[in-house]
């Protein structure tokens, strides 16, 4: 189950693009097909900067209206755990 409040859902939404235009810039290729550099190009670096776009979002949505949480945890605090979940991506 899924939870957010207010606009919080911009998070996965966020998070989901990137992971997905990744996937489609690597051609594909399996975590098993890439080497660790072609792992934190296509998983990683897509996190980071997903991780980044929710810091600014949720700072500019969370200064005009507080509360827009995805799983109870506001906006801008998944700037860094979006690219937290990419290392373990890369080295899991």
């Amino acid at each position: 189950m899924i939870i957010w409040s207010r606009k919080g859902w911009i998070v996965g939404v966020i998070a989901l693009v990137a992971l997905v235009l990744g996937q489609v810039v690597s051609g594909g290729q399996t975590a098993d097909e890439l080497s660790t550099v072609g792992l934190v190009a296509f998983r990683f670096l897509p996190l980071l900067v997903a991780g980044v776009a929710c810091w600014f979002v949720g700072t500019k949505l969370n200064q005009a209206q507080q509360g827009n949480n995805f799983f109870f945890i506001p906006m801008q605090f998944w700037g860094a755990i979006l690219p937290v979940l990419g290392l373990v991506m890369v080295f899991a």
